[in-house]
């Protein structure tokens, strides 16, 4: 099996070098057939020179970001098994074959675990410290993964299994981005403490400005906790106010609200539906794009809604609101029981009226990406 090691390069003439001869003397040490692929990613000092004066593959890449780097490192590379890593000296080459042997028993993707307790005393940041577990922590939370580091950037997988990934993105997100698809790929994922040590230079790693392009993707990635959980959870407080307030004031231990609760129930009936239905789209369009598996609530979706349906549904919620909005003419302008009373029951028609023409619209919109999602199967 031929080995590729990837190394991402930006500014990096104190330690490419090093790093170079490590995994040189490493791939001699346990007699792997390998090459070494230095991505330049714009460096203006000497680290490409040094690089293939010490006998690496060095390619350019201009376009800036820590993805596009390996897109084009990893497009070049040939060889069966990839490692990735950092050309700054943190990570242990000098122990390839942990990253090799599980790939050889059947791991397609292999990942170093910073935090397993072989860290040095000073090789990260305060913040990093605090950040990395906490984003991992998201990770897991929001994915269902079981990896610890998924920040780390020491990793090893087959070229088949990189290729199945079909990852896009172009900064630091490309980390979480490759766990990510592997899980929902199901992978087989194998993750193992590893060291990592102080770097020397400059790092190019920006704490705020990464982790939040971390958070970023994961909730673009993750729909479920983004629009649907929100927006069931707006609807159904929106309702409950809304029905509970509709034929009078409504009552908490000695406090008793009047009419303004209602416009916020109101609110948030609207407010959760558009949410809860943007997440819906997000859905269909992510697996009709091939960016995310398909979904228990998209194939629920395709089963039992169709255009004519939803056109029904959202019909219906309609003239209810018409007929309670006429019901309260009538009442009030015989009756006259007063304005609270009518402004109560208008609020809760005209409500149901925008929410069923609503539904009609978007009913109409989903159907564009259900053509899409069948056309896609």
């Amino acid at each position: 099996m031929k080995i590729s090691v990837v190394l991402p390069c930006l500014n990096e003439e104190k330690t490419i070098g090093l790093c170079v001869e490590k995994i040189k003397k490493s791939l001699i040490k346990y007699n792997y057939d390998g090459e070494i692929i230095v991505a330049d990613n714009g460096s203006t000092d000497r680290s490409a020179e040094i690089a293939k004066n010490l006998g690496a593959i060095v390619v350019a890449e201009p376009k800036k970001g820590y993805g596009n780097a390996y897109h084009r490192g990893m497009a070049e590379a040939r060889g069966d098994f990839l490692i990735m890593a950092d050309a700054d000296d943190t990570y242990d080459f000098d122990e390839i074959n942990k990253f090799i042997e599980p790939l050889e028993k059947g791991y397609e993707l292999v990942m170093g675990n910073r935090f397993g307790g072989l860290m040095d005393k000073d090789a990260m940041g305060f913040l990093s410290k605090l950040g990395n577990p906490i984003l991992s922590g998201i990770l897991r939370l929001f994915f269902r993964t079981k990896i610890r580091d998924s920040h780390c950037g020491m990793r090893s997988f087959t070229r088949q299994a990189y290729d199945s990934l079909n990852l896009q993105t172009t900064g630091m997100e490309y980390a979480s981005e490759m766990v990510i698809k592997a899980h929902w790929q199901k992978l087989k994922i194998y993750e193992m403490p590893i060291k990592y040590h102080p770097r020397a230079g400059e790092s190019k790693l920006s704490p705020w400005r990464d982790g939040w392009r971390h958070l970023k993707f994961m909730l673009l990635y993750a729909p479920n906790w983004l629009f649907l959980s929100p927006g069931i959870f707006l609807f159904l407080i929106g309702l409950i106010l809304l029905i509970t307030m509709t034929f009078g004031e409504l009552k908490i231990g000695q406090m008793i609200l009047h009419l303004h609760p209602m416009f916020f129930g109101a609110l948030l009936v609207l407010l959760g539906y558009q949410i809860f239905s943007f997440g819906l789209l997000v859905k269909l369009y992510a697996y009709a794009q091939k960016l995310m598996p398909r979904s228990k609530l998209v194939d629920f979706y395709l089963k039992h809604f169709s255009l004519d349906r939803l056109i029904l549904i959202g019909f219906f919620i309609f003239l209810i609101g018409v007929v309670l909005g006429i019901w309260v003419y009538l009442i009030w302008s015989k009756e006259g029981f007063g304005a609270l009373f009518e402004i109560r029951k208008s609020l809760t028609s005209i409500t149901l009226m925008i929410l069923g023409i609503q539904i009609i619209f978007t009913g109409f919109f989903y159907n564009i990406f259900k053509i899409s999602v069948k056309g896609h199967e």
